[in-house]
Formats: structure tokens, C-alpha cells, sequence
């Protein structure tokens, strides 16, 4: 039952959150929809950088190393994965700075779902939507998803991967208690038996009742910041 209710937040949660996206995905279309302007100087130069790849990408030679070389020569001083990205963007929905700027779509959607699962993995879910409809109201934010620049896209390969390094770090803890547990379950029951199979087996794993084994030493004390939770096992 508590299994089914967790699912059922979830689905909730993940519906909230996309129409979230949804609605900035209509507030920012109505902007360009209603705006006239002709974009800047920056704004220019990303848009032919993604016309270049748009034209190179029409008739792709995917096994010519000449046709290789000329791709990459193409990019700048920019990189160029916003450029690539844009493309599919440019062939379903036209060339122009308005439909270059649907690629923030994609961005926004990787925005979200970070922000969102930093939300669930340090908090909890109530916090990770919050989250989400905050960054979609940011001025910030906001001005820069309305610009077809660098910025946004790296604010959302940076959420991304600030994502990835806690999911890791949460997991890499949970991993730890883990070894540290079945250490000291391993550890007890070598202290309860008796004879001479004590003393045939606990030099094996445990020189010292008052040491872990030698592999445990190097895994602990071999990584920053892990020296403390050897004299804690110790």
C-alpha cells in the first residue's frame, strides 16, 4: 500500500512538474509571438554558427573523413553542442531566431527535472516542484530563455551535473553504511565463536579485534575525508 501511495505521488509529482514546464513553454512563445525586435549582435552570430551546422547536416557523408574534417572545422570559439542541437529544431520548425530559441524546450526540460531531483534527493518532493516553479519565474532565467545564447543551456548542463555528482555522493554514502554494517555484523559473530575455528578464521579476516581487515584500511583511508570513519570502525 505505502509502495502504491509513493508511486501515486510520483505520477503526481512528475504531472505537476511538466505542466510547470508546459506553462513556461507557453509564456516564452507568446513573448516571441508578440516581439518584433531584431536580435543583437551575440544573438546573430549563434544563429548563423547554427545555420552553419543546420546546412552541413542537410547532406551528411557519414563516412567521408573530408566531410568529417570540414564539419569540425566549423566550430568557433563557441562550443559547438548548442549549434548540433538546434539543428533538428531548425529542419522541423524553419530557420530564424525565434524557432533557434526552441531548443530552449530541451534545456528547460533538463532544467526542470535537475532542479526537481535535487529537490526530491535533499529534500523532498514538495521542495523539488517549488524549485522547479521558482527557477521558471526567475528573471534571470527567464531573460535568458528568451535569448538563443550560451548561458541557459549551461546553467542547465551545470544543474545537470550538479545532479549527477549529489545522486553519486548519496549513493556512494549508502554504500559505505552498507560495508560498514556487514563489517561489524561479520566482526560480532567472529568474537561469538569459539575454539579453535575462532582462531582459525578470525586472523583470516581481522588481524586485530580492534582493526578492520587490511583490503577495508585501504578502501577507507585511500579516499579524502574517509580517514574519520576509519577510527570509527576501529
Amino acid at each position: 500500500m505505502a509502495l502504491q501511495n509513493r508511486s501515486t505521488e510520483g505520477g503526481n509529482s512528475l504531472l505537476v512538474l511538466s505542466l510547470i514546464w508546459l506553462l513556461g513553454a507557453i509564456s516564452d512563445r507568446t513573448w516571441f509571438a508578440v516581439d518584433r525586435s531584431v536580435p543583437a549582435w551575440d544573438q546573430a552570430e549563434y544563429l548563423n554558427g547554427a545555420l552553419n551546422y543546420f546546412e552541413v547536416l542537410q547532406h551528411p557523408q557519414w563516412l567521408s573523413g573530408e566531410w568529417w574534417t570540414n564539419f569540425w572545422l566549423l566550430s568557433t570559439k563557441i562550443p559547438p553542442l548548442i549549434f548540433i542541437a538546434t539543428v533538428p529544431f531548425l529542419h522541423f520548425f524553419g530557420t530564424g531566431d525565434d524557432r533557434a530559441t526552441l531548443v530552449h524546450l530541451l534545456f528547460s526540460a533538463i532544467l526542470l527535472a535537475s532542479v526537481y531531483g535535487l529537490g526530491i534527493t535533499l529534500f523532498n518532493r514538495q521542495v523539488g516542484l517549488w524549485a522547479a516553479a521558482i527557477c521558471i519565474l526567475l528573471p534571470g532565467l527567464y531573460r535568458f530563455r528568451l535569448q538563443f545564447l550560451l548561458d541557459y543551456p549551461l546553467t542547465a548542463a551545470d544543474y545537470f551535473n550538479f545532479l549527477c555528482l549529489t545522486m553519486w555522493k548519496k549513493e556512494e554514502g549508502r554504500r559505505k553504511k552498507e560495508e560498514g554494517r556487514g563489517f561489524l555484523k561479520e566482526e560480532g559473530r567472529g568474537k561469538k565463536e569459539g575454539g579453535r575455528e575462532k582462531k582459525e578464521k578470525e586472523p583470516i579476516f581481522s588481524p586485530s579485534p580492534s582493526l578492520p581487515p587490511l583490503p577495508l584500511i585501504f578502501l577507507v583511508v585511500d579516499r579524502p575525508g574517509n580517514f574519520s570513519r576509519f577510527i570509527h570502525l576501529s
